[in-house]
């Protein structure tokens, strides 16, 4: 293999539940391998691999004999066995004698690690019950490699890391958060200079920003980590106030994100030991607690100059939304002797925006506008196309969905019940459904797609237990293409979809029912397939447009007029049908106010 990297953990009693909290943030397109070595027994009832695939992104494979090391896998080394490696990245299972009592050696898969990749390899040692590990990892370190060690404090069993640290001096002694963050860290440089950088303890010359996240919970670290790692930042965890602190006075942090509520040191403490440092005054910080609707606790928390206080559980949306807003003020401010008063301004300008409702529809309005597919995407996967796109508020129900999966193109037109802020929040989820299905589940004919969201939109909305049911539902059409066969596939809950194939139009619907909690379990859709040539046309459109009233009897527009206008420009190209069909319903509707979330697609191949 080309020697991207590697990532190899060592470890023993206790370590399982360390990389089982680490493992699901690793993002899909992680650049390195990662190797793992446990003391276990091969006669466990249990497959680690399978226990570890449930909520991994990238493939976990228990190793076989003469397998080949490729990055973006996680390589489990099998009971009973001790691994080797050579300098190719091909592993070698050995049967010989027992090294420590251990088989396999942690030792010895680090020493043939240290000597195969030199100052490419990162080795983390966790919690176990021996010394196993801990000779070789100073030979990592001697290779030019970097050496972790879990802090024995956070251990369950503190034996390993202990006999490490007073072996020799590990590069880094980190609890779980503090590993987690340094492995995301670590994929957006070369290994190599990543590795030199933190051995030489300098700074990382990178240009994206960086956020501390402070929380007592590990388990809200993770969840917050989970929520912001493909935004775009480096993430740095910080589990209590004093470490929070001192991990702020070696780096210039971009936006810290403080929970209040902490044991020993509460945040507000943290927020005051921070601005009276000339090196930390100017870092914005926002406030994320339980207490965020206690009025005198959020006033304390904004006087204290934090760009904001948010409410516990964290909303996604609005949480990256307020972390732009601090990122913009950090990067125009930063390293200014002004940026302290600076942000105290626009704090208080702040204040008085978000007490416009309109300015939080705004955000909510980006928030929404930043999960549609951009022009360009559908520019470079369709010969022509146009979208209409016209919420009857500022946010709403409508979205569409585009994805080119291999040889597949899938596009979906949406239609959540309602419109709004209702409408835009069904819209999120069941985006995020939709992605699920896609991208994890694997899932690309229409059909199944929509029964897998039937099924979702069950467990998601319909409480048993509480007898409470969320009536809200949606409407879609579901369309794959296959590029190479010409092929395209439709199905349909409640939306159908025009077609125009040679000049001659024809109309396609699916199942009349759209979806919502009351479906029935295991609910079918049909799946209706067609031939594509050359210049065919394919209209998908939400309900918004077709019963909007107007016209000189205050009719609804419907369907027949609605195609009417269609086959009367589909010869044109999709920027004047676009046109058309704006001027259509703009005149139709003179006088009378939008009643739905208007949605129109327009896809020519």
């Amino acid at each position: 293999m080309e020697k991207e990297g590697v990532i190899i953990f060592g470890g023993s009693a206790g370590s399982i539940e360390v990389i089982m909290n680490i493992f699901p943030f690793i993002p899909a397109n992680y650049p390195f391998a990662i190797v793992v070595v446990l003391h276990r027994k091969n006669t466990a009832e249990y497959h680690l691999e399978d226990v570890l695939s449930r909520n991994s992104n990238i493939p976990v494979i228990e190793i076989q004999d003469k397998m080949q090391l490729k990055p973006a896998h996680i390589y489990i080394a099998p009971g009973d066995y001790h691994l080797l490696v050579d300098d190719t990245g091909l592993f070698t299972l050995d049967y010989s004698e027992k090294i420590n009592f251990s088989r396999p050696s942690i030792d010895l898969t680090f020493e043939c690690f240290a000597n195969a990749f030199g100052n490419r390899c990162i080795a983390v040692l966790l919690s176990g019950a021996n010394s196993d590990g801990a000779k070789s990892l100073k030979i990592i370190q001697d290779n030019g490699g970097l050496t972790i060690v879990q802090s024995p404090e956070s251990a369950k069993v503190a034996i390993m890391p202990m006999s490490a640290i007073n072996l020799f001096s590990p590069d880094v002694i980190a609890d779980i958060p503090e590993i987690s963050g340094m492995l995301l860290e670590a994929s957006k440089y070369p290994i190599s200079h990543y590795i030199s950088q933190i051995k030489h303890g300098d700074e990382l010359n990178n240009s994206l920003p960086i956020i501390l996240i402070v929380d007592d919970l590990e388990d809200n670290l993770f969840s917050l980590n989970a929520v912001l790692k493909f935004e775009g930042y480096i993430i740095h965890l910080a589990n209590s106030g004093a470490l929070a602190i001192e991990m702020a006075m070696k780096q210039q942090y971009d936006c810290i994100v403080l929970d209040v509520q902490m044991p020993k040191m509460d945040g507000f403490e943290v927020a005051n030991i921070l601005s009276q440092n000339d090196f930390t005054k100017n870092i914005p910080f926002i406030f994320l607690s339980a207490l965020g609707s206690d009025k005198e606790k959020v006033l304390e928390g904004m006087d204290s100059g934090a760009i904001d206080f948010l409410a516990k559980p964290v909303d996604p949306p609005l949480i990256k939304a307020k972390l732009k807003l601090c990122i913009k003020l950090s990067s125009k401010y930063k390293n200014s002797k002004i940026l302290f008063n600076t942000i105290k301004e626009e704090h208080s300008s702040l204040k008085e925006v978000n007490s416009d409702f309109a300015a939080s529809l705004r955000y909510a309005q980006n928030i929404q506008q930043a999960i549609l597919p951009a022009a360009e995407v559908l520019n470079y996967l369709f010969k022509d196309n146009f979208v209409i796109f016209r919420p009857k508020e500022s946010i709403g129900g409508d979205f569409y969905l585009v994805k080119e999966i291999g040889n597949k193109i899938i596009f979906i037109c949406g239609d959540c019940t309602g419109h709004g802020v209702p409408g835009a929040m069904m819209t999120m989820i069941t985006h995020n459904i939709i992605n699920n299905i896609i991208d994890n589940n694997k899932k690309v004919v229409p059909n199944l797609i929509l029964e897998d969201i039937a099924n979702e939109y069950i467990k998601a909305f319909k409480n048993e237990i509480s007898n409470i049911t969320i009536q809200d539902g949606l409407e879609l059409a579901v369309c794959t293409y296959y590029k190479k066969e010409k092929k395209m596939q439709y199905a349909g809950a409640g939306r159908p979809i025009f077609i125009v194939k040679q000049g001659i139009m024809e109309f396609l619907k699916g199942n009349s029912t759209g979806i919502n909690a009351h479906i029935s379990k295991n609910v079918k859709f049909t799946l209706k397939e067609f031939m594509i040539d050359e210049g065919d046309q394919i209209y998908l459109y939400s309900d918004g447009i077709v019963d909007q009233f107007g016209g000189p009897k205050d009719k609804r527009f419907t369907t027949k007029r609605f195609a009417h206008v269609l086959a009367s420009c589909s010869n044109l190209t999709m920027t004047e049908q676009k046109e058309i069909i704006e001027n259509s319903i703009l005149n139709w509707k003179l006088g009378f106010d939008q009643i739905d979330d208007i949605l129109v697609m327009g896809l020519k191949f």
